[in-house]
């Protein structure tokens, strides 16, 4: 009995480690997005700030280097798997909200997030 319930926990681990696996590498759309600063603000969302003028998606793989030192708010409500900060010299400001004043309430990496340069801070709450 116990070595049936070992083999369905190795089994269901195994089908739950592959899904992971599929839902990160399917059809190759995870990307790496560099931050580039080159928009007409410091906005996440804005295209133009970022290499190749596409703005990150769920599931890519976020960079700030030395490519740029300008100041970043990200305001997508979107789950990435790496945050990679290396080399940047900027403030990345996180815009979540919370409950009660607005829609953006989370902000979620899947994978690895390391800030070996480069400051991150939160916008204050306004209700108290």
């Amino acid at each position: 009995m116990i070595g049936m319930r070992l083999y369905i926990m190795k089994y269901l681990s195994f089908i739950l480690l592959s899904l992971l696996f599929l839902a990160r590498f399917s059809n190759g759309l995870a990307a790496t997005r560099v931050w580039n600063g080159g928009g007409a603000n410091a906005l996440a969302s804005t295209p133009g700030n970022w290499v190749g003028n596409v703005p990150p998606v769920t599931g890519d793989d976020i960079v700030l280097d030395s490519t740029s030192s300008k100041d970043m708010t990200w305001d997508l409500n979107i789950s990435v798997w790496d945050w990679t900060q290396d080399g940047y010299v900027g403030t990345v400001t996180l815009a979540t909200v919370y409950p009660g004043q607005g829609s953006f309430t989370e902000f979620i990496i899947y994978g690895d997030c390391k800030i070996i340069t480069g400051t991150w801070t939160h916008q204050a709450n306004t209700s108290t």
